[in-house]
C-alpha cells in the first residue's frame, strides 16, 4: 500500500515531464494489487521518487486512488452488454413458433397422392373429409353405405418371387389408373342386399354381415337395380387394379400398410369359421375396412391378363376373379396380390363384394 502512495506522489509533482509517464504506468499497478507478480518487480523505480517529493501534498495523492473507482467504471459496461441479452430470447421465441407452425401441414398430407373434391357428388347425401382423405355417403332406401375416394396413377401391383405364398400368376408390373373412383369403405352389407334385391342369399343372416353366396351375374343384377332405385350414379365392382391399388393404399407387401394381418382381417386364425360384422378390424391408409379376409371380394374386368412371370410363360387370369380372402382361408390367401377366381363366375359361401363408382374431378 505504501508503494502505491509513493508511486502516486510523483503525479502531482513539480516534474511534468515524468509525469506522463508514470501515469502510463499507473494502469499497469492497478492491476498488480491483484497478485500479478510481474509489476511486483518493477517496484525499484518509486524510490527515487521519493526523494524529489517531500511535499505534505502526498496525502492528497493517497486519496488519488479516484482511479480505482474507474475500475468500477467497467461495470457499466457489462450492464449493457446484460440488457443486450433479452431481446436474443424474443428472436429465438419467435423462429420456434414459426418452426412449430411449419409442421402443421404435414398431418393433412397422410396420404400422399389422395384427391380430393371441392364439391360433393350429386349423388352424395353427405361428404366431408377426414385423415383418410375425401368420403361420401350414398343412401339406397334406408341404408347408406360411405365410399372413400382412391386416386388415379401408376401402380404397383402383383408379387416378388420371395412373396411367401405367391402364385405364378401374380407377376409384379405396372399399371395405370386413368381417374380416381370411390370405393365403398366396407363389403356390401346383407342390408343393404336386402334394401336392393328382397332376398338374401347368404351362408348366415345379419344385415351387419358381408352377403355371401352372390354368383358374379347376381351381381350384375344388383348392381342395375340399385342405380336404379339411385338417380344421378352409376354403381359398378372395382377392376382387379383398382382393387389392388385400393387394398395396398400406397404400400407393399403381402398385407395393407405393413400391418399385422391380426389387427386388419377376419380370416382363419381370428374368424372362428364364421362370418364378421363389417367395419369391426382395422381400417387401411384409404379407410377401407375388410381389404383382407372376411369375404373374397368380386372384381369386374375378371378376364385380364397379368404379364409373363419370372418363367416367361404367359399368365392368363380365371375368367372370373374375387380377390382379398375369406374368413375361411390362410394369412396366405389374404394377400394383397392374391388372384381367386372360377371360370363360371358361380357364386359360393364367403365370395361377396364392394361397390364402386367413378368420380368425376371437376
Amino acid at each position: 500500500m505504501v508503494r502505491e502512495a509513493v508511486v502516486r506522489v510523483p503525479l502531482d509533482g513539480s516534474a511534468p515531464t515524468p509525469a506522463p509517464a508514470l501515469v502510463a504506468a499507473a494502469p499497469v499497478v492497478a492491476p498488480s494489487a491483484r497478485n500479478n507478480l510481474g509489476p511486483t518487480s518493477a517496484q525499484p523505480v518509486p524510490p527515487t521518487v521519493v526523494k524529489s517529493a517531500t511535499e505534505p501534498s502526498v496525502p492528497p495523492a493517497l486519496t488519488a486512488p479516484t482511479p480505482t473507482p474507474a475500475l468500477t467504471a467497467p461495470a457499466p459496461a457489462p450492464a449493457p452488454v446484460v440488457a443486450a441479452i433479452p431481446p436474443a430470447p424474443a428472436l429465438v421465441e419467435k423462429s420456434l413458433a414459426e418452426a412449430l407452425v411449419t409442421p402443421t401441414p404435414a398431418p393433412v398430407v397422410e396420404v400422399p397422392g389422395l384427391p380430393s373434391v371441392q364439391t360433393a357428388p350429386a349423388w352424395a347425401a353427405k361428404a366431408g373429409s377426414d385423415r383418410y382423405g375425401s368420403w361420401a355417403d350414398l343412401t339406397i332406401g334406408t341404408v347408406t353405405q360411405r365410399f372413400r375416394l382412391c386416386p388415379a396413377g401408376a401402380v404397383l401391383i402383383g408379387s416378388p418371387p420371395s412373396e411367401s405364398g405367391r402364385g405364378n400368376d401374380e407377376t409384379a408390373h405396372r399399371a395405370i389408373i386413368a381417374q380416381p373412383y370411390w370405393l365403398a369403405d366396407t363389403e356390401c352389407t346383407q342390408g343393404l342386399w336386402r334394401t336392393v334385391m328382397g332376398k338374401n342369399p347368404s351362408s348366415v343372416a345379419g344385415d351387419e354381415l358381408p352377403v355371401d353366396q352372390v354368383s358374379f351375374q347376381r351381381v350384375q343384377e344388383f348392381l342395375r337395380t340399385a342405380t336404379e332405385k339411385s338417380p344421378g350414379v352409376q354403381l359398378r365392382l372395382p377392376s382387379e387394379i383398382e382393387w389392388e391399388a385400393a387394398c395396398r393404399a400406397g404400400s407393399r407387401g403381402p398385407y395393407t400398410g405393413g400391418f399385422e394381418l391380426r389387427k386388419l382381417a377376419w380370416f382363419r386364425a381370428t374368424a372362428g369359421d364364421q362370418l364378421a360384422a363389417v367395419a369391426r378390424r382395422q381400417p387401411n391408409t384409404y379407410g377401407l375396412f375388410d381389404v383382407h379376409g372376411n369375404v373374397w371380394e368380386w372384381c369386374q374386368d375378371a378376364s385380364r391378363s397379368y404379364p409373363p412371370d419370372v418363367d416367361g410363360l404367359p399368365v392368363t387370369s380365371h375368367a372370373f376373379v374375387y380377390r382379398g380372402g375369406s374368413y375361411a382361408d390362410t394369412a396366405e390367401d389374404c394377400r394383397a396380390a392374391r388372384r381367386g377366381g372360377n371360370q363360371t363366375g358361380d357364386g359360393a359361401v364367403g365370395i361377396g363384394f364392394r361397390l364402386a363408382i367413378s368420380a368425376e374431378m371437376r
